[in-house]
């Protein structure tokens, strides 16, 4: 199984190459020790300087193959392969190996280079269009969606998965196929709304949230409407906690989408999915 390669720089959207899974693997596990101490280093870092040096490394696109530009439309193969993909864990190394030990259909799974995610490459059938591949991934959301974390955001299979450096890396070669199709998890349809916590908020925490918001909006530069979409609920989630006012989640994503050289082209459309996806956010608060 080969998928393609990238320089890790987003900006750069057209492949260097091809590996196959058992090198993204074996370079996962033991890359070359000044790879090592990149993703060592980081750890450490935040801003720009974790970007800059995050630029000397490589992203893959592990479920599809494309012809030059990395979009929908250059799609001319899938590879039978899935990503999943959790964030803001209290202990990955835990959850990995739960998520291995009881889905089959993992190949392999690994930490993130924060040791705060989990990532996972499953088998899947190899399908053939945009739409045969959602409905496997909303298969394996249904049953996904229960763990705390879930991102749901590679159901976008040209979405770049970012290497990692995992020494216990989970893997196996005895591996089922993950066949169930499923129906797009309506992830703004919560059943219960949690109870506000109450909480005292700082201006770091502020901060915090801004942050984070303006790196979902910065980092968009295809499948526009879909990230604006997640940006907006997770926006909606800060606002119903309370660490901002809709006002002020509106007016920042508004100036992201604005300074967004992909998402300026149809600023008005984005804004109006903006607007009604940050009032759906709210009905389920995140804190951090």
């Amino acid at each position: 199984m080969k998928f393609q390669y990238y320089s890790a720089d987003i900006k750069n959207i057209t492949a260097l190459g091809f590996l196959t899974l058992d090198t993204f693997i074996d370079k996962t596990k033991c890359p070359k020790e000044e790879v090592k101490v990149k993703f060592e280093k980081l750890k450490t870092l935040n801003g720009k300087e974790k970007d800059d040096l995050k630029k000397t490394l490589y992203y893959f696109t592990p479920s599809v193959k494309v012809k030059q530009i990395r979009n929908y439309e250059n799609i001319y193969e899938f590879t039978g392969l899935l990503v999943l993909d959790f964030d803001k864990l209290d202990n990955a190394e835990l959850f990995k190996e739960y998520l291995f030990e009881t889905y089959s259909y993992v190949i392999c799974a690994y930490t993130s280079p924060s040791r705060r995610g989990v990532k996972a490459i499953c088998k899947i059938p190899i399908v053939n269009t945009i739409e045969e591949y959602k409905s496997i991934y909303y298969g394996i959301a249904e049953e996904m969606e229960q763990f705390e974390g879930f991102d749901i955001s590679n159901q976008n299979p040209v979405l770049p998965l970012f290497g990692s450096y995992d020494p216990n890396i989970l893997t196996r070669t005895n591996y089922t196929e993950f066949n169930k199709k499923g129906v797009k998890i309506n992830e703004y349809d919560y059943k219960t709304v949690e109870a506000p916590k109450d909480i005292t908020i700082n201006n770091y925490d502020k901060e915090k949230v801004l942050k984070r918001i303006n790196k979902l909006i910065d980092k968009i530069y295809d499948n526009g409407h879909p990230q604006v979409v997640s940006a907006s609920l997770v926006s909606g989630g800060y606002v119903a906690s309370g660490y901002l006012t809709e006002y002020e989640a509106e007016q920042i994503l508004i100036g992201r989408i604005n300074m967004n050289s992909y998402l300026n082209k149809g600023v008005r459309g984005y804004v109006n999915t903006m607007r009604r996806f940050l009032k759906e956010g709210q009905r389920k608060p995140i804190y951090l």
